[in-house]
């Protein structure tokens, strides 16, 4: 462990003490060494590195729409949603989702715990 409080005094002296390392390689032994917890570090990497991939592969597609060159070819060419058409929909399929293993597991619970 270094002795920087700091993310980036963690990234000058792994600089200094390890010259070999490249910036990548120096980015990525200053996230552990600044969080000083391995599995903490990990967790939050992976999900910051998925949530990038995730949302990052639609900003091609995004660029693309801006240009206008495919709007002839577009199935759906105005899509106006307003917030009273979606919110019911939200809510039937939040509750269906919550209810839906009560409701398919009900005669194994009721018999597991002697209703039936």
């Amino acid at each position: 462990m270094l002795s920087s409080p700091t993310y980036w005094g963690q990234f000058e002296e792994i600089g200094k003490y390890n010259a070999n390392l490249n910036v990548a390689e120096r980015l990525w032994a200053a996230w552990y060494a600044w969080m000083q917890n391995d599995v903490l570090a990990t967790g939050i990497m992976s999900f910051v590195m998925h949530e990038l991939v995730y949302f990052g592969r639609s900003l091609p597609w995004i660029f693309i729409d801006s240009l206008g060159l495919f709007k002839n070819y577009k199935i759906q060419s105005v899509s106006i949603y307003e917030d009273s058409s979606i919110a019911p929909g939200q809510l039937s399929v939040s509750l269906e989702s919550w209810a839906n293993p009560w409701i398919e597991q009900g005669p194994f619970l009721a018999r597991a715990v002697g209703l039936r």
